[in-house]
């Protein structure tokens, strides 16, 4: 399977090197990000349930092609692009 991602136009990934651009193929991976996440939350000893907002995240996290660290994620996913689902119940 090969990620596709919207955030990724054409399969091109840019990254930047000391000036330089380098242009990174698509990579073919057995399970998308999200079902990866998924088999992780049930092979712990008290399996968790999987939720709405932690699939938000997952897929976030991996639509982003740079570095960032916890405050960073923080910050970008309280930006309205990401905010506009506006808040949700935790309850189930």
């Amino acid at each position: 399977m090969i990620i596709d991602n919207a955030a990724v136009d054409s399969v091109r990934l840019l990254a930047n090197r000391g000036g330089l651009s380098v242009q990174l193929p698509a990579v073919e991976v057995s399970q998308s990000p999200e079902s990866k996440f998924r088999e992780y939350l049930t092979s712990r000893p008290k399996p968790q349930r999987y939720t709405d907002q932690q699939r938000d995240m997952v897929n976030f996290i991996f639509a982003q092609h740079n570095h960032f660290d916890a405050e960073q994620l923080i910050d970008d996913m309280k930006r309205p692009a990401f905010a506009s689902a506006g808040p949700r119940s935790t309850a189930p």
